[in-house]
């Protein structure tokens, strides 16, 4: 044993008392180890302590700034000592002489100070508690797992002592039945009613002897009076002896499914799981295909025979009955091949027609393989899963399955080994995998997070499966680590309730929606438009002279163009857009989201024109023509009735005007309609004519010792119309954006722009900045910076001479496409101005990150700095605030619609000093412009100088 040499006159007596104390130190059962109280060096320790820190016989001792991982843990027991005058029970980590973190020990420290010959020491005394420290710490962490789990879980679970006093209530049991765990733990349950007391006192005395239920239908009341059926499934409480502590009970409301039961009279041949019904006198009644199935016998082969030809062992009777076992057991059939399989057997009896039993069966044999292979790593949590008719699953992180509960495979035919590391999205189906990832991605979001979803999950036999899941994000949980799924099988549900809204909402011909289901869709449609402040489109349609057709050829011939005329209709709208038919030849559809009357006409126009193409029929090429009637919201009403109501009296106006067209509620809007109409045509040919042309706006810097001087020429298009003259922007610019014309219009103005500043410079003329507006379609629909390239390689202009005006709803959408383009022109070395600023997107994130040069406040604010800015100071506060926002970002800033002295005067005074206005001039000519290029001095705008 290494210990420090003795010193002093008292030596050889102090080495004498110190060997003793090695022997005894040595041979001590617990590990033992000497420290100086003074320096806390250690100076001996036995063959146990150095195990435990990790140091050979001869190696030298670790100092106790190093042993401990805490290195507050020293100071702990120091302070300790000074005030106990010794250490009882201190738990700390040690950290082993070159090991890593995970084999550190726990270890508890007892300290005494005695005397090692002449020196005081610490007598220390370490005792590993390393495994019981991690047996607790696994303890608690599955008992977490399994509450979470609990209160988790989509059914009621809550248990019962033996005095029948509720002891545990989870948060769906509050859901199920209205009471708060509050108001019910330590009380018998208030959702028996009294006529079924006596049920429940044999249900806790089934449970004091150790019997549970599984799958009991029982009568229970909600806390508002209201009757409500459930199944119950109950496993007895056991406590360390072994004797009964009272039961747990995971239960359902099954309300709703008796009532369907009733209403649509359950086919029971279509049930998974056997069926029989036998008389008193053990002869059997009615039988289902899935029990012949199982035993391997036709139904006329079993119907008449006697129960103990199928049954091995005990066969329950009336004169039994008392006795036969609570909820489901397990029984043993005779095949018609001679095997004894085992089923799951549920038996009721009814005392009537003579007592009749009727037996539910499952086959059980996949599921008692499952769970032996299961039983010996997961017993207490398979026994638990076992009795949920729901499927639990555990999620990680990118959907795929860790952990997966035994009722899996009897609802989707998996078992539990085949999901493991397999991906949820992989068994669903591809229409809704998407909005699974969605919502999945949501519950990601937030610990603690739940979210329900409904989709198709593909069942190991290949047939598709609807499944109800509620997730919970636990993936914080380090027991559980992961996303619980709690998964419900409601196929045939889903099959009922489309059944039935198939039969009540939609039309039985062409499978359109009636009009039970376009009034709620209308509704929907309005309350949207509504919140959203958008026009929503209604049309009328109606079959010219379709009489005529059905009593000619008949209604079968009838009916086969209204088929075909359906799928027309379909092809003619847009996603979204709904077609419904109210009966005979009238059909309406509801366009959500119009942004204009002229996106109706477009659609009734291509529908006209589908409709006119020939129909075939028996032989026959028939022709139609169809009359539209179309009303707006909300111009043309606020609800559904008023609005179809409008649609149908415009569509009589278009039969009136001869049929085979289309006409609006105002006559007003047909008009305009039709004008939008003409000057979209007009508007394509002028594109490829000379009807347009180019002024100039110019721009001025103002502020200067040597008087304004001339920025800029902003490019502006008019339209020479050859019947009504010269036409300003306003008049054809709405058109063109609606229609998409706004792009070629704008590649024509950057051109045309780009040319003519490019010929004035060969002239001798110094051209100022050439400023072009680029429209928002431009920006995103093409590719912006090659077309811009393009010109300037036509032209022979320079970059630095090309100015782009974009205004700020252009970052509305696609803000990350948006900024690419910027930064790809602004590297071509044009110069960039955002347009309007103030009255679009103003997000002063992406306003920072934008390559821009320049802001142009919009004139709607300069407008009211004029001689009434005193109606409206807010436009003063946000001009100025616009202004040192710009120069904060080191960019120059541009007021326009200046018209009169004092907002030119108030701009100045708030620092912006670039204008452009009616105050200098109107727009000028392309001649105009080149001489006030060439003498600048000579606008009005130096008045401003």
């Amino acid at each position: 044993m290494r210990r420090a040499p003795s010193t002093g006159p008292n030596s050889a007596q102090g080495s004498e008392v110190e060997a003793r104390f090695d022997l005894v130190l040595e041979n001590a059962p617990v590990a033992l180890a000497l420290i100086s109280i003074e320096s806390g060096e250690q100076l001996a320790a036995n063959s146990r302590a150095r195990a435990l820190f990790g140091v050979a016989a001869n190696a030298p001792l670790p100092g106790t700034d190093t042993l401990y991982e805490d290195p507050d843990d020293r100071g702990r027991l120091m302070k300790r000592l000074r005030s106990d005058g010794q250490v009882r029970d201190l738990e700390v980590w040690l950290r082993p002489m070159g090991t890593t973190s995970n084999a550190r020990r726990r270890v508890i420290v007892n300290c005494d100070p005695v005397r090692y010959g002449t020196r005081p020491v610490l007598l220390t005394s370490f005792t590993d508690v390393t495994e019981r420290f991690d047996a607790e710490a696994a303890l608690a962490s599955s008992n977490h797992f399994l509450n979470t789990l609990i209160q988790s879980a989509p059914v009621a679970v809550y248990s019962v002592d033996l005095e029948g006093r509720l002891t545990s209530w989870n948060a769906q049991a509050h859901v199920m039945y209205g009471w708060h765990a509050i108001e019910v733990l330590g009380r018998r349950p208030p959702t028996v009613p009294p006529a079924r007391e006596a049920e429940f006192e044999a249900i806790l005395a089934d449970a004091g002897r150790g019997q549970g239920l599984q799958g009991v239908e029982l009568e229970r009341v909600r806390r508002d009076g209201s009757r409500l059926m459930i199944r119950a499934s109950t496993a007895v409480i056991r406590g360390p002896a072994g004797e009964s502590q009272g039961f747990v009970a995971f239960a359902h409301d099954v309300t709703h499914e008796k009532e369907l039961e009733s209403q649509y009279q359950m086919v029971l041949h279509r049930s998974f799981d056997g069926f029989w019904v036998r008389g008193g006198d053990g002869t059997i009644l009615d039988v289902n295909d899935a029990y012949c199935s199982m035993l391997g016998y036709t139904r006329d082969e079993i119907v008449g025979r006697n129960v103990r030809d199928l049954i091995v062992g005990t066969v329950w009777d009336a004169s039994t009955v008392q006795n036969a076992p609570r909820g489901a057991f397990e029984s043993l059939h005779l095949t018609k091949g001679g095997d004894v399989i085992p089923l799951e057997a549920s038996l009721n009896y009814v005392d009537a027609h003579g007592g009749r039993f009727y037996a539910f069966f499952r086959d059980i044999r996949e599921r008692k393989a499952a769970q032996l292979r299961l039983e010996a790593s997961e017993q207490r949590l398979r026994s638990l899963m076992a009795r949920s008719s729901d499927a639990l699953t555990v999620l990680d992180g990118d959907l795929r399955f860790i952990f997966v509960s035994p009722p899996v495979e009897a609802m989707l035919g998996y078992e539990p080994a085949d999901l493991i590391g397999t991906s949820k999205i992989d068994h669903v189906h591809s229409e809704d995998a998407a909005d699974l990832l969605t919502i999945y991605r949501r519950v990601l979001l937030e610990p603690g997070a739940v979210q329900r979803a409904e989709y198709r999950f593909r069942h190991k036999s290949g047939a598709w499966r609807n499944m109800e899941t509620i997730f919970t994000n636990a993936m914080n949980e380090a027991a559980i680590g992961g996303v619980i799924s709690n998964s419900r099988d409601v196929t045939l549900r889903r099959r009922a309730e489309e059944k039935v809204r198939a039969l009540a909402m939609y039309d039985p011909l062409t499978g359109l929606p009636n009009r039970v289901l376009l009034a709620d869709h209308t509704r929907q449609t309005i309350a949207r438009a509504e919140r959203a402040g958008r026009m929503v489109g209604f049309m009328f349609l109606d079959i010219d002279r379709f009489k005529n057709v059905n009593d000619s050829l008949g209604h079968t011939v009838g009916d086969e163009i209204l088929k075909a005329l359906t799928e027309r209709l379909r092809g003619a709208i847009r996603e979204g857009d709904v077609v419904a038919r109210l009966g005979g030849d009238e059909f309406v559809i509801v366009l959500p989201d119009v942004k204009s009357p002229r996106a109706c006409s477009k659609v009734a126009e291509k529908i006209i024109a589908n409709a006119s193409e020939p129909f075939t029929s028996g032989g026959h090429e028939l022709y139609i023509s169809t009359s539209i009637g179309i009303s707006l919201y909300p111009e043309d009403g606020a609800d559904p009735e008023a609005l179809l109501k409008h649609a149908d009296t415009a569509m009589y106006q278009a039969k009136e005007a001869g049929r085979n067209c289309f006409r609006f509620f105002s006559t007003e809007m047909t008009r305009a309609a039709e004008a939008r109409l003409f000057i979209e045509n007009d508007l394509r040919r002028a594109l490829k004519t000379d009807e347009l042309v180019l002024y100039f706006q110019p721009q001025f810097e103002l502020g200067r010792e040597d008087g304004a001087r001339l920025i800029g020429l902003e490019a502006l298009v008019r339209w020479r119309h050859p019947e009504r003259g010269l036409l300003g922007p306003n008049e054809f610019i709405p058109v063109a954006e609606e229609t998409g014309l706004i792009v070629p219009l704008g590649e024509w103005v950057l051109r045309h722009a780009c040319r003519q500043a490019a010929d004035w410079k060969l002239t001798g003329l110094t051209v100022p900045g050439m400023v072009v507006n680029v429209s928002t379609l431009q920006l995103h629909q093409t590719d912006l910076p090659a077309a811009v390239r393009t010109v300037l390689a036509e032209t022979g202009l320079s970059a630095a001479d090309l100015e782009l005006e974009i205004t700020e709803s252009a970052f509305m959408h696609h803000e990350d496409h948006a900024l690419a383009t910027l930064d790809e022109l602004h590297h071509l070395g044009v110069g960039l101005t955002i347009d309007d600023f103030g009255t679009g997107y103003s997000s002063l994130a992406y306003l920072k990150r934008m390559p821009v040069d320049k802001l142009k406040i919009d004139r709607i604010f300069v407008r009211d700095l004029g001689p009434h800015a005193g109606i409206n100071s807010d436009d003063d506060a946000i001009v100025r605030a616009t202004i040192a926002l710009a120069k904060s970002l080191g960019l120059r800033v541009l007021g326009e619609g200046v018209e009169n002295e004092r907002q030119l005067n108030k701009l100045l005074q708030h620092g912006c000093r670039e204008m452009q206005g009616f105050y200098f001039g109107q727009p000028l000519t392309a001649m105009e412009a080149a001489a006030l290029i060439a003498h600048p001095h000579s606008h009005q705008g130096h008045r401003a100088a």
